[in-house]
């Protein structure tokens, strides 16, 4: 997996992807939301990764199949 994008907005750290939806609570502590996305060379079904952060600690995490 790589880091596809790093997404620094409130609003869209919230909701990040059409299925993707983090609480308010949990945006206002984070300072970014992470992207990781599988590639062609990863084993496995391709997934997306969304971790919405705090500094190096990680507050909540989301798998999405697909790419």
């Amino acid at each position: 997996m790589y880091l596809n994008e790093t997404i620094t907005q409130p609003e869209r750290m919230a909701k990040p992807s059409f299925n993707v939806r983090f609480p308010a609570e949990t945006v206002a502590k984070a300072d970014r939301l992470e992207v990781w996305s599988s590639s062609f060379n990863d084993p496995g079904p391709d997934r997306n990764e969304f971790r919405l952060m705090a500094g190096s600690e990680c507050l909540a995490t989301v798998h999405q199949s697909g790419y």
